[in-house]
């Protein structure tokens, strides 16, 4: 049986904090930056232990107009902080090549995401404010991130 390398050790470690990310905003709308920080400090030894190399001026250009996409996105309304913040945290991880099949994954499973939101809230437990609060209920995006970190993991996890 191979032993785990420091690489993918680094890797499982990365998702397991985007994961307890998206459980913490599953049950409290609230994304912490020391999560989102533990995130992006993973990424060095990432860069570090990789077996191939990293373009990591290039991962940080990723995660910089991940970041203003997203505080456009905030800033009318669309998105909460926390989300904004850990999507570009797991930008810097995907990096150019990675970017694009990751957003295109949490765009869809946020879809999903919110269509099941917005039914549960209309048509829930309580249905007290009808549409008005179904449209109104937050959404935990972390979920969303956490599944297209997902393929991110397992796409780093090949290469090593």
């Amino acid at each position: 049986m191979p032993a785990i390398t420091i690489h993918q050790f680094v890797v499982v470690c990365f998702f397991l904090t985007v994961a307890w990310a998206a459980i913490g905003d599953l049950r409290a709308f609230t994304i912490p930056n020391r999560l989102v920080l533990l995130t992006v400090g993973f990424f060095p030894a990432h860069v570090l232990a990789s077996p191939v190399p990293i373009d990591w001026v290039a991962a940080l250009m990723v995660a910089a107009l991940t970041f203003f996409a997203g505080w456009f996105l905030f800033a009318r309304g669309f998105i909460g902080g926390g989300d904004v913040k850990l999507l570009a945290a797991v930008a810097l991880w995907c990096g150019p090549t990675l970017i694009a099949p990751f957003l295109l994954l949490v765009l869809a499973s946020g879809g999903i995401l919110a269509a099941i939101f917005l039914v549960h809230a209309r048509f829930g437990v309580s249905s007290e404010g009808g549409l008005t609060r179904a449209l109104t209920t937050p959404i935990p995006y972390g979920i969303a991130i956490a599944i297209g970190s997902a393929y991110v993991v397992g796409r780093l996890l090949m290469i090593a």
